[in-house]
Formats: C-alpha cells, sequence, structure tokens
C-alpha cells in the first residue's frame, strides 16, 4: 500500500476498498441466487449485469472526476476494468493528495451536484454501501 499524505484521503480510499468488495461479492451472490430486481424505469436496475456495470462505472468516472478537479494525472481505468484494477487505481490516483485538498474548494459533478472531494470521496463509498445492502435486502427476501 503506497503511503498517502492526508490520512483522511487514505481512510476513504481504504473503506471504498472493503466496501465496494463486499458490494460485489454480495452481487455474485445475487446472481447465483437468480435476485430478478423490481422494476424500475432507470437503466441501469433493468438487470443484475446492468447494475454491476453501473457500479464499476461510477467508481471509475468518479476516480476520473477528483483526479481531473486536483489537476491530477488521469488514473489508467478504463471500462473493461476490473474490479481489482479500479481499486488498485484509487489506492494509486491519490496518495499525493494534500489534507487540505479534499476540503476547499467545491466542484459541480458531472450530474449537477455540488461536492467538496472529501464529500465526493464520502459518496462513492455511501454508493457502494447503498447497492450491497439493496441486494442484501433482496437476498433476504428471495431466502
Amino acid at each position: 500500500m503506497p503511503e498517502f499524505e492526508s490520512r483522511a484521503v487514505r481512510a476513504l480510499v481504504l473503506l471504498l476498498d472493503v466496501h465496494f468488495r463486499r458490494c460485489v461479492a454480495t452481487w455474485h451472490d445475487a446472481k447465483a441466487a437468480d435476485v430478478t430486481l423490481p422494476p424500475s424505469a432507470e437503466p441501469h436496475y433493468h438487470s443484475l449485469d446492468a447494475l454491476l456495470a453501473h457500479i464499476l462505472e461510477a467508481a471509475r468516472e468518479e476516480l476520473v472526476w477528483i483526479c481531473g478537479q486536483l489537476e491530477l494525472t488521469e488514473p489508467e481505468v478504463s471500462r473493461q476494468s476490473s474490479v481489482d484494477q479500479i481499486l488498485a487505481a484509487w489506492k494509486s490516483a491519490l496518495v499525493t493528495v494534500s489534507d487540505e485538498a479534499p476540503y476547499e474548494p467545491e466542484f459541480t459533478s458531472g450530474w449537477g451536484l455540488t461536492y467538496s472531494i472529501s464529500s465526493m470521496l464520502e459518496h462513492v463509498v455511501m454508493h457502494a454501501i447503498r447497492h450491497e445492502f439493496q441486494l442484501a435486502e433482496l437476498l433476504s427476501q428471495k431466502a
């Protein structure tokens, strides 16, 4: 694990690693149990495969967004990147972020909401947690 300049960034990246892996593991359990997502107009929820693609793409896009806002080198992650590649990119891309950078200023996201780097990092972690929770509930209803 690289040495992070910011302990706050390090903590959120490590939390992302834990919860992202749990989310993907729960997705695999749901896939094995043949869980069906509830009907939704949102295309990301039309199937388990679409949901996983959404989870992976969001993690990739949010890392690229953070790096862009902080004028860091764009991480080498593509739409075909694996879970391990995405998480490795998170760990390596943000090591030079200082303690001050996560809090000021705020930036507008691609979906129009305003985030500081810290709040986007928290959003990324919660995104994985929310989908893990959603899938776990659907699995428990299937049992």
